[in-house]
């Protein structure tokens, strides 16, 4: 007696789903094929579109307004989690997304130590200390993620946003 094992699903092509199992004299599963999803490289022109408008990437740190900040990455983690929703689990591009939503993640944590002092940050000021290393962190961070999704899949981004990815090695670099 031999046991066939089902095939198993290629790189990049949905595997099968169970749809119901019946249980009794007789236990059945019946599988189905998940619905084709929308194509990865359609969901990474919206993340990049999306994070094209958000100013806490590369506006310039001394104009940023700390609590309007950390509303714009709540809205990113929230965006970022409902793309995530949508993607095959294994793929490249829900890794990065999660690594850019695990950076959101990072700098609210960070941030919210020195939440009771936002409004009386000044320059210098020790609450400065902390929240705007953490702010280029997150820019750090999301600017490697965003760079990698692009050249995955081909997308053109606008320059305020491509200021924050990772510096390109040049000719005349030894």
């Amino acid at each position: 007696m031999t046991s066939e094992k089902p095939p198993k699903a290629k790189r990049g092509e949905p595997g099968l789903r169970v749809e119901s199992v019946t249980l009794g004299l007789s236990p059945s599963v019946q599988l189905r094929r998940p619905a084709p999803s929308e194509p990865e490289a359609h969901v990474a022109r919206r993340v990049i579109a999306y994070m094209e408008d958000r100013r806490v990437l590369y506006q310039a740190s001394a104009l940023e307004v700390p609590t309007e900040c950390v509303e714009s990455v709540l809205d990113m983690r929230r965006f970022l989690t409902g793309e995530i929703g949508g993607l095959d689990q294994s793929s490249e591009l829900a890794a990065i997304l999660k690594d850019i939503r695990a950076a959101c993640r990072k700098f609210l944590d960070d941030a919210n130590e020195t939440r009771q002092h936002w409004l009386v940050m000044t320059p210098g000021h020790y609450a400065s200390w902390v929240f705007y290393p953490a702010l280029g962190a997150l820019r750090n961070a999301t600017g490697a993620s965003l760079d990698r999704m692009a050249r995955t899949y081909g997308l053109t981004v606008e320059p305020g946003l491509a200021s924050i990815f990772p510096a390109k090695p040049r000719d005349d670099d030894g």
